[in-house]
This record gives C-alpha cells, sequence and structure tokens, in this order.
C-alpha cells in the first residue's frame, strides 16, 4: 500500500514544484544587485531600479554620457538552457520599449539616446552570482 504522506505529483503532470516567490525574488535581487555594481565599475550611473509601471517593469536604467541604458536583466542556473537573450521576444522587446518611452517622458529626460542591454546573471546552486554576461545594444544582434 503507498504511504499516503509521500508527496504525490500534481493532477494532469509531474512538474516540479516552484520555488517560494520569497526565494525567487531574493535571487533576482542578488542578479541585480551584481549588474548594477558592473555597470558602476564602468562609469555608468544608475538612474532607477525596478521602474513599475501600469505595462511592467524596467529592471535597471542606467546613464552613460547622452545615452540611457535599459538594462533587462535574466537569472538563471548554470544548468537551465537557453539565453537571457533568447528568452525576450518581440512581444517583450515591444513591451520593454514602450516601458522606457513612458520613463523618458515622465523624467524628462527624452532628449537622450536609447539603448537596450541584456545581462545574462548566472547562479550558483544556492542562489549566488557566478558570472555575468553582459550584451550591449542586444535588441541590435537579434
Amino acid at each position: 500500500m503507498p504511504d499516503p504522506s509521500a508527496a504525490q505529483p500534481p493532477p494532469g503532470g509531474s512538474k516540479p514544484p516552484r520555488q517560494s516567490q520569497r526565494l525567487l525574488k531574493w535571487k533576482s535581487r542578488q542578479a541585480e544587485e551584481a549588474v548594477a555594481n558592473h555597470l558602476r565599475q564602468r562609469g555608468y550611473q544608475i538612474v532607477a531600479r525596478n521602474w513599475r509601471h501600469y505595462l511592467g517593469e524596467l529592471d535597471i536604467i542606467a546613464r552613460a554620457d547622452d545615452t540611457l541604458v535599459i538594462v533587462e536583466v535574466k537569472a538563471r542556473h548554470a544548468s537551465e538552457e537557453g539565453t537571457g537573450l533568447a528568452s525576450i521576444d518581440a512581444r517583450k522587446r515591444n513591451r520593454l520599449m514602450l516601458l522606457a518611452q513612458a520613463f523618458t517622458t515622465a523624467a524628462q529626460l527624452r532628449h537622450l539616446q536609447l539603448r537596450f542591454d541584456v545581462a545574462e546573471v548566472e547562479l550558483d546552486k544556492a542562489g549566488f552570482v557566478r558570472d555575468i554576461r553582459y550584451l550591449e545594444d542586444a535588441f541590435q544582434q537579434t
């Protein structure tokens, strides 16, 4: 007779349990903090982080001279397949562009050039940053 206290797969599938929202948020903050430090070390000024709008959120907004840089941070474990850039489809790119326009209007920074970068952050099993792969002007590479 099977043990009723043993974990059973959910009806309709055998997906592994999702990580808690708190843990995911912590990992995301770790990745974003590492990318913000990476940018500061390269002379960027961090203008805003986690800027929210009804259309969504911009992870990091930085400035380098006359260019406003919108940075999408993608945190992944080494074991996960695919790249952060590959996970940003045309719909996500369009939403990021709309969000950037909303931000530049709200912050009165429409005179600056816009650039979209992607930071792929590799996490170890514990969720700490192992590596950052930074793709400058990422939307031009697709």
